[in-house]
């Protein structure tokens, strides 16, 4: 079935035999209408629903929106897969109510270290995915301002960033990370345009970074859930874990509200509890 014929069967459904208001109808509407535009298909995985809602927190929805878009999609999907018109309900397995349970994991240091070795440096694509993660992880740029840096905003002193609301940052980069990008483009043999380029030449789009992303986890045994967004609530935590004081990590993450950045501090929190629940004797 068409997505847009499966999104009018189940509007009817939730007028018809759930009796929802017409503004609780319109929104689990909308949100899935967003949702289906993106992916433009039915048949999806509960990775894809979670890089979906990644993203949707990286343009600064809020948790309790995140949850609605959580609620509707579980929703639209038991009703898919109850009427056969889906064989597998991708969104079975995200029973928490807390989103923290279902956004991306923090990685430690040597899961970092870990997944930067995956990638086969003497191959120009292994180069770039490499250099893709190491920016990720170096910056905490989103994914979307990584799809578009270009390669002359690449230097030592940072990466000219072009943020939401068109707004420019400029973000330090290790020298590490600079270092290994200069040596990309300069093995590729092209000095301007969009860093990181498909073996036919093409921009790489999110999705396509995203997919690179995972193949790297599951070859290194990484059980977490690994998206591009990951790699941003990495490096902001371990910012924090180190000191980094808030507003200078809300400046990095170009947040436009102190508000946003603060969830890390939960983040960082939850780690001490871990810490503590290990190693204190009772």
């Amino acid at each position: 079935m068409h997505p847009l014929h499966a999104l009018e069967e189940f509007h009817f459904y939730l007028a018809a035999e759930r009796g929802l208001s017409q503004n609780t109808i319109d929104g689990y509407t909308r949100d899935i209408r967003r949702f289906l535009g993106e992916y433009k298909r039915l048949s999806v995985s509960s990775d894809e629903v979670i890089m979906h809602l990644g993203s949707l927190q990286e343009g600064g929805l809020s948790s309790s929106s995140l949850y609605r878009v959580l609620v509707a999609l579980k929703v639209f999907y038991r009703f898919l897969f109850r009427e056969d018109l889906l064989r597998e309900n991708p969104t079975l397995s995200l029973d928490s109510p807390k989103l923290w349970t279902i956004l991306p994991d923090v990685m430690n240091e040597e899961e970092i270290h870990l997944l930067l070795t995956m990638p086969d440096t003497s191959s120009l694509l292994g180069l770039r995915d490499k250099v893709a993660m190491l920016i990720l992880y170096a910056t905490g740029i989103r994914v979307s301002e990584l799809c578009f840096l270009k390669r002359e905003e690449v230097s030592e002193e940072g990466l000219r960033i072009h943020g939401k609301g068109k707004k420019i940052r400029i973000v330090p980069i290790a020298h590490d990370a600079a270092r290994l990008a200069k040596e990309y483009i300069e093995i590729s043999h092209k000095e301007r345009g969009p860093l990181l380029l498909s073996k036919n030449g093409y921009q790489l789009d999110r999705h396509q970074i995203w997919r690179r992303i995972r193949k790297y986890a599951k070859e290194a045994g990484l059980i977490k859930r690994i998206s591009p967004h990951t790699f941003r609530h990495t490096y902001a935590t371990h910012l924090l874990d180190n000191g980094a004081d808030l507003r200078v990590i809300q400046e990095f993450l170009g947040h436009a509200e102190i508000s946003t950045t603060e969830r890390y501090t939960h983040l960082s929190k939850e780690k001490m509890k871990e810490k503590f629940t290990q190693f204190h004797p009772r």
